[in-house]
């Protein structure tokens, strides 16, 4: 029932296999400025991290002479290698659009076409890093919903005919900027305090500090660095030697999070078209610009991290059809569907209102004390295993040293954890609930994160009824809503069995769904062998 198709590679038709009437369109090229342009933001990333490798060799006590020859050097080799490279991939690309399909060939060693159905094609993005906006071009991604992580990109190529390449694919689906019936949310410079509040902050520093450490491994010289360490904190306590480290990361973890936001959401802006399309342009250094279509949105989510919560913000992501949430290694990336950085609540909330046609709900159904007592007694177990894990070193380093300087871990973390937990289950607790409206289904759930979906009924293919041992025992279920749009799956713990019960009965019937679906893959509005024999057994089910 899924919406999705894999991707396949076709060579190029003979002129035997072509349509009747079917005219042959012209290859076109690459822009030549494209060599320029990767060439100079690759000597801009070597430069960057040339520096901390001369730091490095400084601290290793390599001489001036050979620093600046290995830097300098270095960077001359991979910005020429890099140009070449770019050069012939320029040369040996070309691409054609024709009236169904999109084709990519590739001529360097050997040749290979790869051809893209229109019809598959759910959005175009079209981005732009800051030397090619310099030189007015632009990189254009199509996207098939496809989860395998393949891709179908053109870098680069003029930034006009970019957005005529997009006009032309998605036809009537992309609207021109005239067309569009208002502007939803636009960057506000006052977003950036909400930057730091981020979970990821503290991690940013860590792995900043780690990287000094990785990088003065390569160089042999974290000797020095220790005594450099030594020398500033050597009479300090243990404790406050790991405050301080941990201050010094949550400072790093400030800077690199306001970097990091300022680069991705600079200039955002998110306009929606008459028929529910979104257009989403943000970027400081690269340029992003992605489409989603109304009639592909599946409802929003409402990101509410602990961090935001405790300062008004919030984050907004869209759920559609056919969105690529898969980066080149397989793993997640969720900025393809964030539409609404994190903000102030009330933008986040205007946002999802606008784009569902009614006010998300401000409260919702709670669910039963049964769910409660498990929270807590899992939350007891994870303390109590926290806090055996740090008795081990601490009974080990008495043995050995006959020294009780580890035994304050313990006692801090007991201090801590007690109070921490059982505010950490209040919090759960209180985020857990749902709620049927006629048009949607919100599922909300989590507290350090936590997130609120709101689902239109339309769009749910089904659900799925979960339930483990303790559950059978408390009287609960865990239910997991299915949908063709991303992620594809939406889970509610702990819920009510009178409560699943009116929860499944949210979504549509079976044989609309797959004939829906048949409709938006192709224009074949038969079910299949396979669906058919899906619908009879959803429907043994539900009997």
């Amino acid at each position: 029932m899924s919406e999705r198709e894999p991707e396949v590679n076709e060579e190029e038709p003979t002129v035997s296999e072509r349509e009747p009437g079917e005219v042959e369109q012209p290859w076109q090229r690459l822009h030549p400025r494209t060599v320029l342009a990767s060439t100079a933001m690759t000597f801009g990333g070597v430069v960057g991290a040339g520096v901390p490798v001369a730091i490095g060799l400084l601290l290793g006590g390599v001489g001036i002479g050979w620093i600046a020859l290995w830097v300098v050097g270095g960077i001359i080799v991979v910005t020429g290698a890099i140009a070449v490279f770019e050069a012939l991939r320029v040369r040996a690309s070309r691409f054609r659009l024709r009236e169904d399909r999109i084709d990519l060939r590739v001529s360097l060693f050997a040749s290979s076409t790869r051809s893209l159905p229109l019809r598959r094609i759910r959005a175009v993005d079209i981005n732009a890093d800051l030397a090619q906006r310099r030189l007015g071009l632009a990189s254009v991604r199509l996207g098939t919903g496809d989860q395998s992580g393949s891709r179908f990109e053109l870098t680069a190529i003029d930034r006009t005919q970019a957005e005529a390449l997009r006009t032309a694919i998605l036809g009537e689906r992309s609207a021109a900027t005239g067309d569009r019936v208002g502007r939803l949310a636009t960057f506000d410079p006052s977003w950036l305090r909400y930057a730091p509040v981020s979970l990821g902050t503290p991690l940013i520093g860590i792995a900043a500090l780690g990287a000094i450490v990785q990088v003065a491994d390569w160089f042999n010289a974290v000797p020095r660095l220790l005594g450099v360490f030594n020398d500033a904190l050597g009479a300090l306590p243990i404790p406050v030697r790991i405050l301080i480290l941990l201050v010094v990361a949550v400072l790093v973890g400030i800077v690199g999070s306001l970097l990091f936001f300022v680069e991705s959401w600079w200039g955002y802006q998110l306009d929606r078209d008459p028929d529910g399309t979104l257009h989403l342009q943000r970027g400081l250094i690269v340029r992003r610009s992605s489409s989603y279509q109304g009639a592909r949105i599946r409802g929003v989510g409402l990101d509410e991290p602990i961090g935001y919560r405790r300062v008004g913000a919030a984050k907004l992501h869209v759920v559609a059809v056919g969105l690529d949430t898969t980066k080149e290694d397989g793993s997640k990336k969720e900025d393809s569907t964030t539409i609404v950085p994190a903000a102030p609540r009330e933008v986040a909330v205007g946002v999802a209102a606008a784009i569902l046609d009614a006010d998300p709900p401000t409260s919702l159904q709670s669910h039963p004390h049964a769910a409660a007592g498990r929270r807590y007694r899992w939350s007891l177990l994870a303390l109590i295993a926290v806090l055996i894990m740090a008795a081990v070193p601490a009974i080990l380093w008495s043995a050995l040293r006959g020294s009780a300087d580890l035994w304050w871990l313990v006692a801090v973390l007991a201090l801590l954890g007690i109070p921490i937990s059982w505010w950490l289950c209040r919090d759960n607790i209180a985020g857990l609930g749902h709620l049927i409206t006629p048009e949607h289904v919100v599922l909300r759930s989590g507290s350090v994160f936590r997130r609120t979906n709101i689902l239109r009924r339309r769009g749910l293919l089904g659900w799925n009824l979960r339930q483990s041992p303790a559950q059978r025992r408390l009287g609960l279920v865990t239910l997991v809503a299915t949908s063709a749009a991303s992620p594809g799956s939406f889970r509610l713990p702990d819920v009510d069995p009178s409560d699943a019960h009116r929860l499944l009965a949210t979504a549509g019937p079976a044989w609309e769904l797959l004939w829906h679906a048949a409709r938006e893959r192709s224009s074949d509005t038969t079910a299949t062998a396979s669906e058919t024999a899906v619908v009879r057994d959803i429907t043994n089910r539900s009997r």
